[in-house]
């Protein structure tokens, strides 16, 4: 079997991380960061145990403490993912800039290359910044966080407009923005289907970090990169027939291998107590 399904979104998460790495980077590390935040309580729960073992009571000071240094990291662990999530705005925003501006002045080659690298390097580094006036208690957080998201997506959209096919952009976009939510609606289900045959079948646990990752990563790192790179394919429509071909591919046949994987091991576990 030649596995031409995992194949497909190799290529799609491959052509997003070479033409948006500040993008395909910002989608990593904002599902990691995610993660920690909504799972804090299981990250400290040894901690917590620790306390309970010690006799220590529910009011006291070292637990005021710990969830004190809890709510501290699920906080950074937010504000880490969001200012993740601002970099990806900026990395495409920066990579739509410099396609326009090649496109109008002709530039090519490694001129080019360097007006790319330059883009992606500073959209990194500029959502720094943005973490720490998150951190910080302005008032300003909402409005400067929301509207700079806003101007660097519109304005995106609006120079691939431009300068590809100006009547599929639209329609690529928004079959894209269907088919990637549908994707990741299937494979997050699926995920969530073979983690729970996993804990039930395999190896048990307690805590919901498993759940969350499986969530987490198939939003941002599956969902968020097949969505930039379907919409930004330049002059291609993307149809209904390759929306679910797509869909299959890249969601339910891998689910399906997984299944089989976790049936298997199960078996291999069952027949060798004998």
């Amino acid at each position: 079997m030649k596995f031409k399904f995992l194949n497909s979104a190799w290529q799609e998460l491959k052509n997003s991380a070479l033409k948006f790495p500040a993008f395909f980077s910002g989608t990593i590390v904002a599902a990691v960061s995610a993660t920690l935040s909504v799972c804090s309580n299981d990250i400290f729960s040894g901690q917590y145990e620790a306390l309970r073992k010690s006799g220590a009571s529910y009011d006291s000071e070292p637990y005021s403490a710990l969830r004190e240094r809890e709510n501290a990291f699920s906080e950074n662990a937010s504000f880490l993912a969001l200012s993740a999530v601002w970099c990806c705005a900026a990395s495409f925003f920066a990579e739509m800039l410099c396609r326009f501006l090649c496109a109008k002045k002709d530039i090519q080659g490694k001129k080019k290359a360097l007006i790319h690298a330059a883009g992606q390097v500073l959209s990194a580094l500029l959502s720094v910044p943005i973490f720490f006036l998150l951190k910080s208690e302005s008032d300003w957080r909402p409005f400067v966080y929301g509207s700079t998201m806003f101007i660097f997506v519109a304005m995106g959209l609006w120079m691939l407009h431009k300068f590809q096919d100006e009547e599929k952009v639209v329609p690529n976009a928004v079959v894209s923005l269907v088919m990637q939510g549908i994707t990741v609606t299937c494979l997050v289900l699926g995920l969530l289907l073979v983690i729970f045959a996993f804990k039930n079948l395999i190896y048990s646990f307690s805590n919901n970090i498993p759940f969350a990752a499986c969530f987490f990563f198939s939003s941002f790192v599956i969902g968020m990169n097949l969505l930039v790179s379907c919409v930004t394919r330049p002059r291609e429509r993307v149809s209904i027939p390759k929306a679910f071909n797509v869909i299959v591919s890249c969601a339910l046949l891998p689910i399906y291998a997984m299944l089989l994987l976790v049936l298997y091991v199960y078996f291999a576990v069952t027949f060798k107590k004998f």
